[in-house]
């Protein structure tokens, strides 16, 4: 597990660059970063005193899913806070969460689905491995969380997924052979089962690299990193699709 302290208005920023991006020159993109101001997401209701991180925000806007976790990432759990108006009100437990680690929340673009990872016991599985579940959700009530199924899972670990409009899955790991300690991998979605993660090799630096968000369209996906360069932890990074199919600059 990556123990770093996730902002929540992350999520929220991509959205605002999603829905003014247009396929245009790159300097387009600079500009609408560049004038993006931060700020504390929903103060003392969400963003509180605690140790918070890994939210998703519904496709209604109107459901905010984020992870409460101990000091140290020894145990979190799932909540979920509803917007009323204009308030968001106070985060209640998830029915499914609390009593494993679970971790990474994320709404479906579709509202139909509801994932997160977890190391939840799952039989001829090593402990300590994050894999990816998922959880029938019809906009009020979740259904029982189960695997995930295909390829996605295996004896790696899975965290900070992200799925696409056309369901495939972005995620991170740490897989013998990839590029660095923590890559990012893309497995394709197949109505029989999600395949064998493929390493996103064109992103990936022999630093940590995690946290993968891709805009609706397809054509942008962000990411942080502990690459050089940056401004000395984990920094946000945007790439942009090329015509060949390829992640282009970061």
């Amino acid at each position: 597990m990556i123990q770093r302290k996730t902002v929540a208005k992350i999520g929220l920023l991509i959205s605002v660059v999603s829905a003014q991006w247009s396929v245009q020159a790159d300097d387009k993109l600079a500009v609408i970063l560049n004038n993006l101001e931060p700020s504390l997401f929903a103060p003392n209701i969400v963003s509180t005193n605690q140790f918070e991180y890994g939210s998703s925000l519904s496709p209604d806007g109107k459901k905010f899913a984020f992870v409460r976790a101990l000091a140290r990432f020894s145990h979190s759990a799932l909540v979920i806070s509803h917007k009323q108006g204009d308030t968001w009100q106070t985060p209640t437990l998830l029915p499914f969460s609390g009593e494993f680690h679970d971790t990474n929340p994320y709404f479906s673009k579709d509202s139909n689905t509801f994932y997160f990872t977890s190391r939840r016991p799952v039989e001829n599985v090593e402990n300590g491995i994050f894999q990816m579940w998922q959880v029938s959700y019809d906009g009020d009530k979740f259904g029982k969380p189960e695997l995930v199924p295909g390829k996605i899972n295996g004896d790696h670990t899975v965290i900070y997924p992200t799925i696409h409009t056309n369901k495939d899955i972005y995620f991170s790991s740490i897989i013998k052979g990839a590029t660095g300690s923590v890559d990012l991998f893309l497995s394709k979605y197949h109505p029989d089962g999600y395949q064998a993660p493929i390493e996103i090799s064109e992103l990936n630096s022999t630093a940590s690299d995690a946290d993968p968000e891709v805009s609706s369209d397809g054509k942008l996906l962000f990411f942080t990193s502990m690459r050089s360069g940056g401004l000395g932890h984990y920094d946000l990074h945007v790439s942009v699709k090329q015509k060949d199919g390829k992640w282009g600059n970061r």
